[in-house]
């Protein structure tokens, strides 16, 4: 089965090169013809799977937890280098740069995190705030709380 979409994607790709399958006849010469066979294939495919949009996904309670300075300067799973100071989050399975809105639920505070890393490693927790997130919350003193996870979009532009 894997072979036979190959085999349609190469075809694919040959037919917008040649401007068929996008509707021009071979050697128009029409300026709204794609600029590249790339950029014609990115019309008609449907976006990859990660960078669909979270807003399917339910909220979620359970206990956060928080790293920050003992990790500064480490490449996060996503490949971004983390900060502390920075509103993000790790969980185990929500798409990266998905936005997210924790809310402490002891005491009502909330923030918006981008996702940008994987873990908690421990088992019971479902998702490791940045330090300023945690601070946002007012839950650095005691480590842990419990919260809801609600996605709000994704993934999204850093900056």
């Amino acid at each position: 089965m894997r072979g036979f979409h190959v085999v349609t994607r190469v075809c694919l790709y040959c037919l917008l090169g040649s401007g068929i399958a996008a509707g021009f006849p071979i050697g128009a010469g029409d300026a709204s013809l794609p600029s590249s066979p790339q950029a014609g294939l990115a019309a008609v495919l449907p976006p990859h799977p990660a960078s669909k949009p979270a807003r399917h996904a339910k909220a979620q309670v359970g206990v956060a937890s928080w790293y920050g300075p003992e990790k500064d300067g480490q490449v996060t799973a996503s490949g971004e280098i983390f900060d502390a100071h920075k509103l993000t989050a790790a969980h185990r399975s929500l798409p990266f740069n998905t936005e997210v809105k924790v809310t402490n639920l002891r005491n009502g505070k909330s923030v918006d995190v981008v996702i940008n890393d994987r873990g908690p490693g421990i088992k019971g927790r479902a998702i490791d705030l940045s330090q300023q997130a945690a601070r946002k919350l007012g839950m650095t003193h005691k480590g842990l709380a419990r919260v809801r996870i609600e996605p709000l979009a994704g993934p999204v532009a850093l900056e």
